[in-house]
Formats: C-alpha cells, structure tokens, sequence
C-alpha cells in the first residue's frame, strides 16, 4: 500500500520490448540508446531489477536509479524507483506531488510502473483531486474523485438535457430524481489520462497540462524529426541536427529547437550540407590532386605521396621509350615536380622476332605474313581470322606460316576439329547403321578425317530405312499375307522387307487372290458351297460354306453328288432315309398293322419289314410263323370215330379213349376247345381231351359212334 491507497498497477502482457528511442536518422546525433526488457511470469508485472541489470540485485534506492533511467517514465519525472531489499528488486512507482497520500495514475514507461488513482497530481492544486474526494456539486468542469465524470449526482438545471463532459468526449444526462428533483448521469466516455489534443482528458480543469506526448509507447515524428520517449526531442539531420525538449503547443506536439541551417561539404566525416550523405562530394573535397577524402581525412592512394599540387609515387620504379628502347628508371619529385630518371636507347631495324625494334610501337610491322591459326597442323584452319606471324622458308606447304599456323592460300578449308588431325571436315552424313545404303532421319552435319566413319553415309538410296540394324530390309509397303505359302492370300498387311519378302508374305501381285480361308493350311484356300456329307454315303443332311482346296474336306462333297438332302443319321453311313418298318417277328411275310418310323439305309432291321416286303399287315400271331392272317381253325381237329356196341346185356354207358387222331392241328397250331359229338341218337360226352363217355342212349341194338372235336390255334 502507499499512501493508504492500492496501488493500480499498468497491465504489461509478456512479451519482448526492444525501443529504438531515435530513428537511425538521428544516430548521428550519439542521442540513441536501445533499452530491452523481457517480462514473463517471474517479472510481477510491476517491478523491475535494479542498477540496469536484469541479473542484479539491489540493496539501497540509490541501486535503481539507472532502473529509473531506463524505464524513461512518460510524462518525463512522472515516477520514482525504490529497492525493495527483500527481494533485491527496484520498484518502479508513480510520484505524489501534490501531496494528497495518493500516487498520481498516468505514467508510463519502458518497464511497469505501479499506479496510484489520483488523476490531478499537481502540487497545491492537485491535492483535491484524487479517488478519496468526494465529487463537488460546484458547477465547474473539476472531476475531484477521479472517475472521469464531472458533478455526477448532482442536481442539473434543465431534466432532459444533454450536457459536454469534461474531457471533450461524450455526454452527460439531466434526468429526472426519484422522490423529485434532477440528477446529473455520469459521462458517456471514461476520461484518460492527458494527452497533447487541446482537450482537458482529465478534467482537472487545464488543457494539456503535463500530457503524455507519445501515448501509443513510440516515438513521435516531426517535420524532420521526432519526440522520444523520455521527453526529449530532436529536429534536422546531420550537422543541421540539434536536440531540445518535446513540447505541447496548442494541441499539437512539437520541439523547443529547430534545426540549424546546412554548410558547404568539406572531408570532416560529416553531413554538412544535411543532405543525409557524408562527404559525398568526393575528389573535389580534397586540394591536392589525386588526393581522396577517406573517414574524414584527405589522403594519397596507397604507394604515393604529395609532390607539389598532385600525388605521385615518388621512389616507384619507371621507364622512358617503347619496344627496344625501352630504358627502366625510378621517380623523383624536384622543385614541386614528379620526372623520371630513365632514358630512351636508340632505334635499330626493324625484323620479325616478336619485338619493336624500330621503336616505332609496332612490333614486326613490314616483316610479317598473313596466317591462320591451325593448332593441329592438318592444313585446316581453326577459324578464318588472320593474324600476322613470322614466315618459315620450310613450311612450304603450309603457305610458310610457322607451325601451329597456315596460310589462307595454303588451308583446305575450316577445321571442325581444331585440336585433332585425324578429324577436320565437317560433312552432311546419314545414319546407315547396317550398311545396306538406306538410311535413317536427315543428314547431321558430321566432323570427320578422310574417311567416312562406318554406320553413316553421305548419301543413300532412300532414308527411310525400316529396320536401320537389317541390311536385308529397308523399305516399308504393302504385301499379302499368306502364310501357308499357298499363293492365297489373307489380307494385306504393311511390312519391313528388302530383295525377298519375309516368311508368310508376298508381293500383291503374286497373290492369286485375297480370299485364302485358311491361312495356315496350304491344302485350302477357297470358301465354297459342299454338301454335308459327314458319314460319306452320298445322303446329305444340307449345303454349307467350307473352305476347300482342290479337292472336298473330309465330311462334305459336291452338292451335285449328294442322292439326297434328308439324311437322318449323318454319322451312320448305313442309314440316311427316314421310313416305316412294320414288324414281322416270326419272319412269316405277314406282318402287325402299326407302323415303326426309323432312320434306315437300303434294309430292314431284323423283325422288321418295309411295307412292300409284307404279305400282308394283318398277322394275327406274329410269334409263330405258322400263322398268317387267320388265329383260328374251327372243329379242324377230330379222331376218328369212336364205337361201343349196344344190346341186352351190354352197359348203357362205356368210357372210351379218344386219342387216335384223324384230322391234328397244323405245324406250329394246337387243339382247343375240346368238345364230343356223338352220331344220333347215342349220347357221348367229353370227360377230357382223351376221354369221352359214349351211351347207347336211343341205339337199342348196335353200335353207337362219337367223335371229339376241337379247333386250332397257333402256338
């Protein structure tokens, strides 16, 4: 607590804070210092470590002051440092000028400074104003208690009205009192602290007082300058540069100097002429010539030194004459005058050795040939540039230039190869990888020695060269296709050849056709219309189109040939009609009435007969041959006739046999239907087929007869 009140203390969020306090425009000034602070969790928001040092410690208040100088407090003097000793920390805090117990509440700095909330710290006329006082229903524009509105809850003249708040900025209401009366709202915009616009911020009555000059923590620009942080101020640059104090007059920031007037450049190391470059004006700057203006000092180049109005290098060595003449000396300065002690030597004649010997400063000048330069000494020059060289009696074939040269009367022509002598000419040269004088692509412009390299030409039969690895095939057409070598071609097909035609083709013109229908089968080659014929016995089922060759493929014949188109059984050359059989089992020529429909060929199957192969179509038993059309022999069985005798004393009735047959049954028939007949008036009854019991009956004296018939069926 100080002076009883809490402390408000300025929010600092964590961050770096590095502050230029002068643009670089003003260094020149030696005004500039760069603080840096870094806050974080540790840092309290509201202290700062003592003697400048964030790594030491304070012990007495007199440790803070290069704190206080530092932290630059905004207004300038605004706040005051103390070491708090049990922590060895400097406290930064604002000042109670006006003597009230309360810390003034605008200040602000590079580092954080605890707050009071007395918004009027002035001596004397501050003490009544500061967040303890009791705002004063006074009519004037004093906001005593600090909270930025004036004569809040006062009474007000007019209920309705809109009223200027002290500070410049928003209103205050008259309204209406409950229990009656009228009542002043507070402003609708909070003061703030005082800041250089013309407006009383914080309504204690003066405009501008002690205001903050750069309230957004920077520095502010000037016309050609800028107030600083701690208050300070500076205008103009270079040595028109001068430093005053930051002030506020009629709203407006400005500085207690102005800059001083600009002078001629001279080589000092600095701007005199305040056009923010030093000693710009170069080599003029400086009386001697040749002299330069180097860190704000005239001085010769390195190696010379000042003889008369002029630098030279006194001492260094020199020479008088060109070429042959040519005699070396050191320099001197005399009377003011920079010589050479050498002398030029004497002339001679002129010859080709690479020297001037006429001391003319033309080397070999007369003496000389015109040559070309050709470094591998294949009589092909480099380029078609001359150059001037010794002749050489010796080389005659090289037009006597000396060697690693020719003459351009001597040169065969441009070297594509400089440094080689094998290779000197360039040549348009095809690809003809195969040697077989077809080529490939375009012509590339090839070097080459005296002879053409394998695999190209310079020219060819063509250059369209279909298999370039190939000499047996360069060119691309048209062929048929015939694989099977038969001249009936497939179809047409484009193909890489050369004198012959590869396997399975052939020129068109040596195609018979282009119909082959089996490509691979030399034995066909044409689709015709055969009858099919899959058993071969001549009865086709139909016609179809097969490819064939000179004779019918297995299976197919010439439709001509075919006896028939209905053949029922294609795989069974024994059959091919379909007709009715009738069955005749007992193979007697008579057949049964219902027909049998079969694939057949020229005969009946066994037990079977084609119609015009029967008797007839009624046989009524055809498991026995003996039987025809008629199932039954009526009374065609008897035996002979059959006696007893009659008279007195002789039985009525006698059992007799009857098995001596006159009339049997036919071969393959039997007897049924057994019956007796007895010749009138005897009686005869049949006991079984070999027994009849014959009566006298009506016979008195006699004989009495019978017979047993029977008719004949088949077996």
């Amino acid at each position: 607590m100080i002076g009883g009140s809490a402390p408000r203390v300025k929010s600092w969020p964590p961050m770096r804070q590095c502050v230029s306090r002068l643009p670089v425009l003003f260094v020149t000034l030696a005004l500039a210092s760069t603080a840096c602070h870094v806050d974080g969790p540790g840092d309290g928001g509201a202290a700062a470590t003592g003697g400048g040092s964030p790594s030491s410690g304070c012990k007495t208040d007199g440790d803070c002051a290069s704190t206080l100088q530092f932290a630059a407090p905004v207004p300038a003097g605004c706040a005051v440092a103390r070491c708090v000793t049990a922590i060895g920390v400097c406290e930064l805090s604002t000042r109670d000028d006006d003597g009230d117990g309360e810390r003034a509440s605008q200040c602000t700095g590079m580092l954080p400074i605890v707050t009071g909330t007395d918004c009027d710290d002035r001596p004397g006329a501050g003490a009544a104003f500061n967040a303890a006082a009791a705002e004063q229903c006074d009519g004037d524009a004093r906001d005593e208690n600090c909270n930025g509105t004036v004569d809040e809850g006062c009474a007000c003249a007019e209920v309705g009205a809109t009223l200027a708040c002290c500070s410049g900025r928003g209103t205050q209401q008259c309204e209406a009192r409950d229990g009656g009366g009228s009542v002043r709202t507070a402003c609708s915009a909070v003061a703030s602290r005082e800041l250089c616009n013309g407006l009383d911020d914080d309504c204690n009555e003066a405009v501008d007082d002690r205001a903050d000059l750069t309230p957004d923590g920077g520095v502010v620009a000037l016309d050609a300058g800028a107030v600083l942080l701690d208050g300070g101020c500076v205008v103009g640059v270079g040595a028109c540069a001068r430093a005053g104090v930051g002030r506020c007059v009629a709203g407006q920031v400005g500085c207690s100097v102005e800059a001083a007037a600009p002078t001629d450049e001279v080589c000092n190391a600095l701007d005199d002429d305040c056009d923010g470059e030093t000693d710009e004006a170069g080599p003029t700057l400086c009386a001697v010539q040749g002299q330069l203006c180097t860190a704000g000092s005239c001085a010769c180049p390195s190696g010379q030194s000042v003889c008369g109005a002029a630098c030279a290098g006194v001492g260094s060595t020199c020479s008088a004459g060109v070429g042959a003449c040519a005699r070396p000396g050191n320099v001197e300065c005399n009377a003011g005058s920079a010589s050479c002690t050498a002398v030029a030597g004497a002339p001679g004649t002129e010859v080709c050795n690479g020297s001037d010997d006429d001391c003319d400063g033309q080397t070999d000048e007369g003496v000389t040939i015109a040559c070309l330069t050709d470094a591998d000494n294949d009589q092909y020059a480099s380029t078609n540039v001359t150059s001037q060289q010794c002749p050489d009696p010796a080389r005659t074939p090289f037009g006597n230039c000396p060697v690693g040269y020719v003459s351009p009367a001597a040169s065969l022509g441009i070297d594509c190869s400089p440094m080689s002598a094998a290779l000197f000419r360039n040549v348009a040269l095809y690809p003809d990888a195969d040697n077989d004088g077809y080529c490939t692509g375009g012509a590339v412009m090839t070097c080459i020695g005296a002879s053409i390299p394998s695999g190209q030409r310079a020219t060819c039969t063509a250059t369209t060269d279909c298999a370039p690895a190939d000499a047996t095939r360069w060119v691309t057409g048209a062929v048929g296709v015939d694989s099977d070598g038969d001249r009936w071609c497939t179809t047409t097909s484009t193909q890489c050849y050369g004198s012959t035609y590869p396997a399975g083709y052939r020129s068109l013109a040596s195609c018979l056709a282009m119909t082959d229908c089996a490509g691979s089968d030399a034995s066909r080659w044409q689709t015709v219309t055969g009858g099919v014929d899959a058993d071969d016995d001549r009865r086709c089922t139909g016609t179809s189109s097969v490819c064939a060759g000179s004779s019918w493929p297995a299976g197919y014949r010439e439709p001509s040939t075919c006896l028939a188109m209905s053949d029922c059984s294609p795989g069974n050359g024994g059959a091919w009609q379909q007709v009715n059989v009738y069955r005749d089992g007992d193979n007697d020529g008579f057949c049964l009435p219902t027909p049998l429909s079969q694939c057949l060929g020229d005969s009946a199957p066994s037990g079977y007969r084609f119609v015009n192969q029967c008797v007839a179509l009624n046989d009524c038993r055809d498991t026995n041959p003996h039987a025809s059309t008629v199932c039954s022999l009526d009374n065609e069985y008897f035996t002979y006739w059959i006696t007893k005798s009659c008279g007195i004393g002789i039985p009525q009735c006698e059992q007799r046999a009857a098995t001596n047959v006159e009339r049997g049954c036919p071969l393959g028939w039997h007897p049924t239907g057994f019956f007796a007949s007895a010749f009138t008036p005897a009686e005869c009854t049949l006991v079984n087929p070999g027994t009849v019991n014959l009566c006298c009956a009506g016979v008195v004296f006699g004989t009495a007869q019978c017979r047993v018939y029977a008719d004949c069926v088949p077996d």
